[in-house]
């Protein structure tokens, strides 16, 4: 900030430690050493912009305060979000471009965006004061493109949306509400509120479709299935996409073994976690196991059996899972389940368990 007020004083920015690529040069010039800054100067009708975010949910309390001599440079006006004919226009825009075939349900969405958002703000709502109840436009959008994500799934296996009969599209697009709105909350009470306002809408009960099975597609691929409807398909993870995946600033270890039995593990919890009926997705996904490995392959000191237990053991939503998961890595490695389970965290603060990484295209 006091860069900012520098260079509106004098009418020069100048950043050092950047090289002067400046093309003007003579040839002479040229041949030494370039200049280890660059000079910016004001344009006439130069102006500022700044943003900031609201003071309230997840931002409360986070914002910098500023000095008055500093905000008093500035024209503050508060942009307003859109009306509620220009957030259908919107949304309805998006689900066109995307090609999803029913843009129609715009409106709709909209309105239950709405509704949520007025629900969250009463008295009666046990979480409306948690800073992961804040609800954006962000949400809406977040919806909107997991429709039109889930659309893109089904065109890879040759079907559409479109295809689908009315039953079976309000399943899709009340599911996907919940995942935005309703799994954020923590208590149940919360969720069923949410998930009441979904249904007065759609007439179907986003708790009702919920429950899903894994089938693991030979070496290839995971699905997930609501009573035979594909809801998401995801890679398995094998040794020879890691390492295609493999970044440069990563070194890889000596031994590849080590990093085979990684991805066993891994993808023996994800199985785990996974396994017959279940209500939620957890989030073992690729991006998980690169966090292991890039703590693995760099100067992180925690024991390999610990590393992993204080990573997956984070994702259990019960004692019996935690424990599962703690004994199957012990064995792995010959290490006693009392040594291990103190790497593990508290079952409270177990990672959130709805959503996946880019790999699966939509949040589920």
């Amino acid at each position: 900030l006091q860069a900012i007020e520098q260079a509106l004083e004098s009418g020069v920015l100048i950043l050092p430690n950047v090289e002067d690529d400046d093309n003007t040069n003579t040839n002479e010039q040229q041949n030494q050493t370039k200049q280890n800054y660059r000079v910016y100067q004001m344009h006439p009708e130069f102006r500022l912009f700044a943003t900031q975010n609201p003071s309230t949910g997840q931002y409360k309390g986070a914002r910098d305060a500023q000095s008055t001599a500093l905000l008093n440079r500035f024209s503050i006006f508060i942009v307003e979000g859109p009306q509620t004919n220009e957030l259908a226009d919107i949304v309805a825009n998006r689900l066109k471009n995307e090609r999803f075939p029913f843009a129609t349900q715009a409106t709709q969405m909209v309105k239950l965006h709405l509704d949520i958002m007025d629900l969250i703000k009463d008295n009666e709502f046990k979480e409306r004061n948690k800073n992961y109840s804040e609800i954006t436009i962000r949400e809406l959008f977040r919806w909107c493109q997991s429709l039109c994500d889930y659309e893109k799934m089904l065109n890879k296996v040759s079907q559409s949306v479109k295809d689908l009969d009315g039953n079976t599209f309000g399943q899709i697009i009340s599911e996907q509400a919940y995942a935005i709105y309703g799994l954020r909350f923590r208590e149940r009470q919360c969720q069923i509120q949410i998930a009441s306002a979904i249904e007065r809408l759609f007439q179907i009960n986003p708790l009702s479709s919920l429950k899903l099975s894994v089938d693991f597609r030979g070496g290839n691929s995971i699905a997930f299935l609501s009573q035979r409807r594909l809801l998401l398909q995801m890679p398995i993870i094998t040794l020879e996409r890691v390492l295609n995946d493999w970044p440069s600033h990563i070194s890889k270890p000596s031994k590849i073994q080590e990093i085979e039995k990684i991805i066993k593990i891994h993808n023996y919890i994800f199985k785990n976690l996974h396994s017959g009926s279940i209500t939620q997705i957890y989030d073992c996904s690729y991006a998980l196991l690169w966090s292991v490995l890039e703590r693995r392959c760099g100067h992180d000191m925690t024991t390999l059996p610990e590393l992993l237990v204080e990573t997956y053991a984070n994702l259990c939503r019960d004692k019996n899972q935690r424990e599962t998961i703690i004994k199957y890595i012990g064995t792995e490695f010959r290490e006693p389940f009392e040594t291990l389970v103190q790497a593990a965290a508290s079952l409270s603060s177990a990672r959130s368990s709805f959503y996946l990484d880019e790999e699966a295209n939509r949040i589920a």
